[in-house]
């Protein structure tokens, strides 16, 4: 993690962490780069295997399965367009 951090959410024993060259996971030992990189996340929250991080306008709300390989072929799901406003919390 380079920066600032926005928001930090935890799975098991990883901790999720998002600040300005996006999202990475700390595994007690190591960081690793989380499957898209974006600085525009604002808020992240777990629910039962799924990441799910909202943001400015033009991220939206997204969702990524965890346990997923980080690369660029991993998938975003993308659950809301036209968000009205910046969204700060989940």
């Amino acid at each position: 993690v380079d920066g600032w951090v926005v928001a930090m959410v935890s799975h098991g024993t990883d901790l999720y962490v998002s600040g300005p060259s996006g999202i990475s996971r700390w595994d007690g030992s190591q960081w690793h780069p989380v499957g898209f990189s974006s600085s525009g996340f604002l808020a992240m929250a777990v629910a039962g295997e799924d990441l799910y991080v909202v943001g400015d306008v033009s991220f939206g709300i997204r969702r990524w399965r965890l346990g997923s390989p980080a690369d660029a072929n991993t998938p975003w799901t993308r659950l809301a367009d036209g968000v009205n406003g910046t969204v700060y919390s989940l």
